[in-house]
């Protein structure tokens, strides 16, 4: 198996309250979050406005596919539709140190085929 390049650029902000996804700013914090739910393989959600601005990074970016929004429809592949069924499975990470970590409560989701290596504890 090979290493993939991730095909998001993650910029970390330097104001620590710019919380994911960036609607949930005035309702969300890095101490008080959610809930949210990681999408997986074979998932369907309705496209509405919430559901557009916390999936609309992974659809279009991890996805392959491109969707928009236009006056309250949703379009994927310029066609509208009502739904989206996921194609592959998400995960949300949180840092160790919570409160200095710049962790899923920043960068949002990240896709399972993203994530390699191998964790070692030393005791």
């Amino acid at each position: 198996m090979t290493a993939q390049s991730l095909n998001k650029e993650i910029v970390v902000s330097k104001n620590k309250n710019t919380i994911f996804p960036e609607i949930m700013d005035n309702v969300w914090d890095k101490n008080n979050y959610g809930p949210i739910i990681v999408p997986f393989i074979g998932m369907e959600i309705e496209l509405n406005q919430k559901n557009y601005h916390l999936y609309k990074d992974i659809i279009s970016t991890y996805e392959n596919t491109k969707i928009q929004e236009d006056n309250c429809k949703y379009l994927i592949d310029k066609k509208e539709t009502l739904s989206y069924i996921f194609k592959k499975d998400y995960f949300f990470l949180l840092g160790d140190n919570r409160m200095e970590s710049n962790d899923s409560r920043y960068i949002g989701f990240l896709p399972m085929n993203n994530i390699f290596g191998k964790v070692i504890f030393w005791f």
